[in-house]
């Protein structure tokens, strides 16, 4: 069943699921997941089978070369929890619908095919860093 989180209490059993994800920072995604239970511009819904959360997914809206857009910032579904990921995907897409965006965006460090493939995502732009010399 996928749930929206709507109370603090939820939090930190889904911060369990985001530790799976490696090199994520949790005190920063903690802060993120607070903001979303009273933001109206954030979401975070979650998937629980069985009393077992398996999946989640975390967004919000941001501005993007001047529009509006929804920004997944993080998402994990247990490998065994088939086709849950995509149920989220559509409820985050539906939620930035009601407030009239209908371009999703997110970053990944995997190889962005299987995103093209599965999720119908497209390649639009790329993100480079520069780091001062210490």
């Amino acid at each position: 069943m996928i749930l929206e989180a709507n109370n603090m209490l939820q939090v930190p059993a889904i911060l369990k699921l985001v530790k799976n994800i490696p090199g994520t920072p949790i005190d920063k995604v903690k802060k993120y997941f607070v903001k979303s239970v009273s933001s109206p511009d954030a979401k975070l819904y979650y998937e629980k089978h069985d009393n077992e959360l398996r999946a989640y997914i975390y967004a919000s809206i941001e501005e993007l070369d001047g529009s509006d857009v929804v920004f997944i910032h993080s998402c994990y579904g247990n490998p065994k929890a088939k086709h849950i990921v995509r149920q989220l995907l559509n409820m985050i897409e539906k939620w930035g619908q009601s407030k009239g965006i209908n371009d999703v965006y997110m970053m990944t460090n995997r190889n962005p095919k299987a995103y093209e493939r599965k999720y119908r995502f497209e390649v639009v732009s790329f993100l480079m860093r520069r780091r001062p010399k210490t």
